[in-house]
């Protein structure tokens, strides 16, 4: 992670700007709760470095060379059709990933139980839900991805015989099934019905008559 967000490096990818631009970077240790530079106590426990990005001049904070600020991980961005209320979720998720790979998981398991309220279930119990949208034709596939994120937020809130201090892979894999299903169920229903529109409306309707 330290390689790919750029750390001593003079040239990476902006966390800022996305651009891929010169760096400059200023490293202090911290000895007795006092910033010095570390060419004069190279033994200081602890590194704080601040880098600047030459073109937005905004900054980041790197602590024993892991990033403290902002923030940050290259997690999938919410499609764009994802209902309001689940986005929320989904963006709180991602925020808290860096601190917390299980309360992140366990926001995750909370937009899936709205997810199966929005597409007609009770949210009360996710198991059932999902045995219910099987039961109306729901691909295998999709009740796999499902499971899987049932699963894995389970094991955030209860436990389980998942440990996802040991495999945070399990939750960083959640945000892509959770657009996975979005796009089942958002996404691709509304790309088909704006081509359909775009026939000869003399066309739709003999298609209606058809019916």
């Amino acid at each position: 992670m330290l390689i790919e967000l750029g750390y001593k490096k003079d040239i990476f990818t902006c966390l800022f700007c996305g651009g891929n631009t010169q760096h400059n970077w200023e490293i202090f240790g911290v000895n007795e709760g006092k910033f010095v530079p570390l060419n004069i106590f190279s033994n200081c426990q602890e590194k704080i470095a601040i880098c600047e990005c030459v073109v937005c001049k905004k900054y980041s904070i790197w602590k024993n060379e892991n990033l403290v600020n902002p923030l940050w991980s290259n997690l999938a961005k919410a499609n764009e059709d994802m209902p309001e209320n689940i986005m929320q979720l989904y963006n709180e998720a991602k925020d808290v990933y860096p601190l917390s790979k299980k309360s992140s998981a366990a926001l995750l398991r909370l937009a899936l139980q709205y997810l199966c309220i929005e597409l007609g279930e009770k949210g009360k119990n996710i198991n059932d839900d999902i045995a219910n949208l099987v039961s109306k034709g729901l691909s295998v596939e999709v009740q796999q991805v499902l499971d899987i994120l049932r699963v894995t937020g389970n094991n955030a809130v209860h436990p389980g015989q998942l440990n996802l201090d040991e495999k945070p892979e399990l939750v960083s894999v959640m945000f892509e099934y959770i657009n996975i299903i979005v796009d089942k169920f958002y996404t691709e229903p509304r790309k088909i019905a704006e081509s359909y529109e775009k026939l000869p409306e003399g066309v739709r309707l003999a298609i209606a008559r058809r019916k």
